[in-house]
């Protein structure tokens, strides 16, 4: 029976760290990408097996462009193919909340350990793809919420069940970069520029909360450029995140969600079976590559 990844289940309150990759000449990187990626778990449970007392967990997110060339076959429920014209050999994909190319959130109560996981992370990608960014935030918890509780009906609800075999226990990650906009407000004062509206998080839960079978975190992070937020949320779905998106960006959201600089990401978490089969190289080259055919 196929798993999920262990970040997919409702977590308590822990430090997550995000950290994400680009990748030049993908069609060609994909399947390496995909393969060191599926090492992923196995470096986490090293990790985790020497340090005593871990509660170290992770999710392994891919993009829609890097997923469409790993995996040859129908695409997870909701994923858009990509519109491919042989003539001018040029890829279009519009997706409002294309982003990364890889992404990895980890998360655990030690920060420490999840910096020594992300500098193994990017040893093992450093010659093939780039650090587009890393951030380590705090979850920020809602005071309405008496905690996180593990819940057999809200964890199935996220996760794609039996009417896509291919991808069940699998799931989809969304993350929402919330941050000042200093280029279009300049001239705010220093204090205000580093602190949001302290109903942010109160409203950025009721716009992820309105759909029954989404599960949510929001984390806060303050390097030394700016502070901010992140809205992580999963789901067997895609369409529930392009109504928080489109929520947000709406006339109709507050002043403080509409100042705000957003960077929206949509990845695809496959089950641990489907990494495993990337991990043992039995997953072919997608129809869309270059070197299909010689596959």
């Amino acid at each position: 029976m196929p798993r999920a990844q262990t970040g997919i289940t409702p977590l308590p309150p822990k430090n997550v760290l995000i950290l994400s990759f680009g990748v030049e000449d993908l069609p060609l990187k994909a399947m390496s990408i995909g393969h060191i990626a599926a090492n992923v778990p196995g470096l986490v449970n090293e990790i985790q097996a020497s340090a005593s007392n871990s509660d170290l967990l992770y999710s392994i997110g891919f993009g829609s462009l890097l997923w469409n060339f790993i995996w040859q076959g129908n695409m997870p429920p909701g994923f858009r193919p990509l519109d491919f014209d042989e003539e001018d050999e040029e890829i279009e994909d519009d997706d409002e909340t294309e982003g990364s190319d890889l992404t990895f959130c980890f998360f655990s109560s030690d920060s420490d350990l999840l910096l020594h996981l992300a500098e193994e992370s990017q040893t093992h990608l450093k010659n093939i793809a780039r650090v587009d960014s890393m951030v380590l935030a705090n979850q920020v918890q809602d005071p309405q919420d008496p905690g996180s509780v593990e819940n057999e009906k809200t964890t199935a609800s996220v996760l794609v069940n039996d009417k896509f075999p291919e991808f069940a226990q699998s799931s989809f990650l969304f993350t929402l970069g919330l941050a000042p906009d200093l280029q279009t407000n300049p001239e705010r004062p220093q204090t205000e520029q580093e602190n949001l509206n302290p109903g942010l998080e109160k409203e950025l839960f009721s716009l992820a909360g309105y759909e029954p079978d989404l599960i949510s975190h929001l984390y806060s992070y303050q390097n030394e450029d700016q502070h901010g937020h992140y809205l992580l949320a999963l789901s067997n779905r895609v369409d529930p995140f392009q109504k928080i998106l489109s929520s947000i960006q709406s006339s109709d959201s507050s002043k403080t969600l509409r100042d705000l600089k957003i960077a929206p990401t949509l990845h695809f978490l496959p089950s641990l079976e489907i990494l495993a089969a990337l991990r043992m190289g039995t997953l072919r080259m997608g129809a869309l590559s270059p070197t299909a055919k010689w596959k």
